[in-house]
């Protein structure tokens, strides 16, 4: 064990592991996989250069680490959508509680998660695979565009259904940042999330009815 380690260790402060969490969060949502350096991560955390090896065993499984935290954190705000296929509930009501359970992960301004996804979408990261897994379930989504679409329609057009549907509330994910500068007023509360709900919502309906295969 390096001998900086060990003196943080002893030092009493205050958990050395959750700080290189949250501080690797912050510089790998700024910066991302590449950009974010070691050295950057333990300096934000006033840490010692070896800690992230100590505790993590590399920057890649910090990285997994940080992104299976963050998921966490996410879904204690934005949990996932339960739907038993087995009841009789009206597909489009399980469809909009997907949507606004999707929407509201997609504009949380306290999450770090939207901005690490993004980055992963445009630049996937040598972890992609391995971190890739966790996130908001889409179980309820794909069992509501399947019971839309009717027992005619193949599992190709029940994924571009849910992938269109996805991609109405990610491009939330991809310009949070830019609508209040481009659209003036446009304000990412709970107002707001119902409001793209409603729309996204509709719209995917009168999109699944279009493409619905026919008896």
């Amino acid at each position: 064990m390096a001998t900086g380690v060990v003196r943080e260790l002893q030092s009493g402060e205050p958990d050395v592991r959750r700080r290189l969490l949250d501080a690797a969060s912050e510089e790998f949502a700024a910066k991302g996989y590449e950009g974010a350096t070691v050295r950057d991560i333990v300096a934000r955390a006033h840490a010692n250069l070896n800690s992230i090896n100590y505790y993590f065993g590399s920057k890649q499984e910090l990285y997994v680490e940080v992104l299976r935290h963050q998921v966490a954190l996410s879904k204690a705000v934005h949990p996932s959508v339960a739907h038993d296929p087995g009841t009789n509930e009206d597909p489009a009501a399980v469809l909009r509680r997907a949507v606004r359970q999707l929407v509201g992960f997609m504009l949380d301004p306290d999450s770090l998660l939207p901005r690490l996804y993004a980055l992963e979408l445009v630049n996937p990261s040598p972890a992609f695979e391995s971190a890739h897994g966790g996130g908001i379930e889409q179980t309820a989504l794909t069992g509501a565009v399947r019971a839309l679409l009717g027992p005619r329609a193949d599992a190709g057009l029940v994924t571009r259904g849910v992938r269109s549907v996805y991609a109405q509330c990610a491009y939330y994910m991809f310009v949070r940042k830019v609508l209040p500068i481009v659209a003036p007023g446009f304000v990412a509360d709970p107002r707001m999330v119902e409001e793209l709900t409603q729309h996204i919502t509709e719209f995917s309906l009168g999109g699944l009815e279009r493409l619905k295969p026919m008896p």
